[in-house]
């Protein structure tokens, strides 16, 4: 918490409490920083009163605890300083020191569009995930493939297509393709099997982005992004 110096009235000074100790080491009261200490005679002596008491300073700059600033919700106000020699001296504090008002039209449009744009950079994280992570492919008279879609697992599944057509052309029917899927499982294809499967994978690689557009052109991007609702199929 900090403190505020006042003198005359009027805050002068901010910063942390004052150390000031007791005689026994212990911290003086908030009562004895606003009187700005206790009395002393012309020698420095401590003033006591007839109970033996130490008897409080007038007249002396005292020192405040700062109100800290109000709660409000940012979404749609804000806080405006108020000039330290305006802050209100109180009877145990100074403040308030902020001020809450109104977001203007312009402060919330800009507002909105920083968190449009923050949010649709989420999408594209989305979207990268599902992307690497993948899912499971049905291949016709074979079975569920497992296929991650990372740029070389892609770039591997064009390769195997390409010689997939080749052995085509060449009349091959037998599964004499290997790949290996993202749990490490092998799997022996039919070169129409592992065209069959590269284009599945190409084609939800194509839903995966348009869902990604999609999101993005909502106003406002939902905060429920991630859900899996908005994308195509996982299995």
């Amino acid at each position: 918490m900090q403190y505020a110096k006042v003198e005359n009235g009027v805050v002068v000074k901010v910063g942390p409490r004052p150390p000031w100790l007791e005689a026994d080491g212990a911290p003086v009261s908030d009562t004895v920083l606003r009187a700005g200490g206790y009395e002393v005679d012309e020698k420095g002596a401590l003033i006591l009163d007839e109970s033996g008491a130490k008897v409080l300073a007038t007249g002396r700059p005292g020192h405040y605890p700062v109100q800290p600033p109000p709660s409000h919700d940012p979404a749609t106000h804000k806080l405006v300083p108020i000039p330290m020699d305006q802050w209100q001296v109180n009877e145990t504090d100074v403040g308030p020191t902020h001020e809450v008002v109104p977001l203007t039209a312009d402060e919330l449009a800009a507002m909105e569009a920083e968190a449009q744009s923050a949010r649709r950079a989420l999408v594209d994280q989305e979207h990268d995930r599902r992307a690497s992570a993948g899912k499971s492919f049905t291949v016709t008279g074979y079975g569920d493939v497992a296929l991650e879609g990372s740029l070389r697992t892609q770039t591997v599944l064009l390769a195997l297509k390409d010689t997939a057509r080749d052995l085509i052309n060449a009349s091959v029917t037998d599964p004499v393709l290997m790949l290996t899927d993202r749990d490490n499982v092998d799997h022996y294809l039919t070169p129409s099997q592992v065209v069959e499967l590269v284009n599945a994978g190409k084609q939800y690689m194509q839903e995966l982005h348009a869902a990604k557009r999609a999101l993005k052109e909502m106003q406002p991007v939902p905060a429920d992004l991630a859900d899996d609702g908005y994308w195509p199929g996982v299995a």
